[in-house]
């Protein structure tokens, strides 16, 4: 169905998070919810996010998840949540849906 988030976008985001992974992170995991219109994305980090790795990993995953996550009309199709254990640290997500 046009506009849901199906394998091969989640293939294609695998890809992008593979390359923007580094040493600090833990686990990576994905979830569809919304009917496949959103993409939760989880990732465990080891030690909190600096702010100059924060920078990196917005500027990077916000253009590259943009191109390829199906946009929603009222609402954001995707969001990456950094936790370090129990706590969330940082979120990307795009500003304008």
């Amino acid at each position: 169905m046009p506009g849901t988030i199906d394998e091969s976008v989640l293939s294609a985001v695998r890809r992008i998070l593979e390359g923007a992974r580094d040493d600090n992170w833990e686990t990576v995991n994905l979830e569809v919810q919304d009917g496949g219109r959103f993409l939760l994305i989880s990732v465990q980090v080891a030690e909190p996010i600096s702010p100059q790795a924060y920078s990196r990993y917005h500027g990077s995953l916000m253009t590259s998840l943009s191109a390829v996550v199906p946009p929603r009309k009222d609402d954001y199709p995707w969001m990456v949540v950094f936790s370090h254990g129990r706590t969330v640290i940082e979120s990307i997500h795009p500003r304008a849906f």
